[in-house]
């Protein structure tokens, strides 16, 4: 090889811009298969009129890794329905108006699991859900009559199991399973509107079965601020959360130890509501932040250990975070493009958009 690169220079030249571009188009290759090939997306007409009556705005849709639809799962239902994959990614879930549905994860054999209350008169929430990561059961708040309940559900035989105590003017509101599914996060929010009693917020943990409860946190604008968009980290030992900030001691963006039940604030950066999304290795954490003028939203990564933050590119709503450093993003004038950004730095590369006037409101990667 050597002695042919010498005697033919030109050749060995061309040769080797086409090793160049072969390895090149290696890599894209291989960058381009570390992302999923299915999607969950809920999305959003914004040109259908909401009044007109059987309007269909929105829809939960699998698609593929070019943003093609490979299956309409539901339609005029699901206003931010949040539809999610099973951690095996054997199954999926979304809410609709009448309750927590769950389906195969090709949307065949679709099933109501949970009843959305028709009947609340008291402080009613929505349901809210997790998988535990198992993918066997579900954990359901907002649930019975007064959406007072907190369940859990094996999606099998769909068994109910009640957790905690039922009680007028409490809510939870599900959070999530830790990676481990030992311990589930809940926010537990109390209080009558209008009264001494209103309200509480509380960011909990507690065993699967609703023993060995401990408030990590008690936000104290329980009306604006809340853990509702909490994140775990991998390794299990945090959490993050964003809120309003509508109080000056909840802080905008917050990192929790939850063995020692600490909030570490985290400051300088104008940040919007956006669930965290944590690095593979639990050392960092998503955070969107934004220019009003013009307005204008960017992805940085935070480090855990410094709180430092570095601005990685454009998107308002991280949804994953891979190995290979690559972070997706929601993003796009219309809040229809699907961009890839690098933990690293360097421009954003474009997956897909969905086609205009279609709006995504959530978008899950397939495990």
């Amino acid at each position: 090889m050597r002695v042919a690169v010498a005697c033919c220079a030109l050749t060995g030249t061309l040769g080797l811009l086409a090793v160049t571009a072969g390895a090149q188009a290696d890599r894209e290759s291989a960058a381009a298969a570390t992302l999923p090939a299915r999607y969950l997306v809920t999305t959003y007409n914004t040109r259908v009129n909401v009044t007109k009556p059987g309007a269909k705005v929105d829809a939960v849709e699998l698609v593929d890794g070019h943003g093609r639809v490979l299956r309409l799962i539901d339609e005029g239902c699901c206003w931010f329905a949040d539809a999610r994959f099973s951690p095996n990614g054997r199954m999926i879930a979304w809410m609709d108006k009448r309750g927590l549905n769950v389906a195969n994860a090709n949307g065949m054999h679709h099933r109501l699991l949970v009843d959305a209350s028709t009947h609340c008169t008291l402080e009613c929430v929505g349901l809210s859900y997790a998988w535990a990561p198992d993918s066997a059961t579900i954990a359901v708040g907002g649930a019975g009559a007064q959406t007072n309940e907190l369940l859990t559900v094996n999606v099998k035989t769909g068994t109910k199991t009640r957790m905690g105590r039922v009680a007028r003017f409490t809510e939870y509101v599900v959070i999530g399973y830790s990676p481990d599914g030992s311990r589930l996060a809940v926010d537990v929010e109390s209080g009558d509107a209008g009264t001494s009693s209103c309200c509480k917020s509380l960011l909990v943990v507690e065993r699967p079965d609703g023993t060995r409860q401990r408030v990590l946190f008690s936000f104290f604008d329980a009306i604006h601020d809340g853990p509702a968009d909490a994140t775990w980290s991998p390794d299990g030992t945090h959490m993050a959360f964003t809120d309003d900030g509508m109080d000056r001691r909840d802080p905008r963006f917050g990192i929790v130890d939850v063995a020692a039940a600490t909030v570490r604030p985290v400051a300088g950066m104008n940040v919007v509501d956006a669930s965290p999304v944590w690095s593979p290795d639990s050392s960092e954490l998503t955070a969107v932040t934004y220019r009003p003028h013009p307005l204008t939203y960017s992805v940085s990564t935070v480090a855990l250990a410094s709180g430092r933050p570095t601005k990685i590119g454009p998107g308002d709503q991280p949804i994953a975070w891979y190995r290979d450093g690559t972070i997706l993003t929601v993003g796009g004038e219309n809040g229809n493009v699907l961009y890839a950004l690098s933990a690293a730095g360097g421009p954003e590369r474009r997956i897909f958009a969905l086609p205009r006037p279609q709006q995504i409101l959530t978008i899950e990667p397939a495990p």
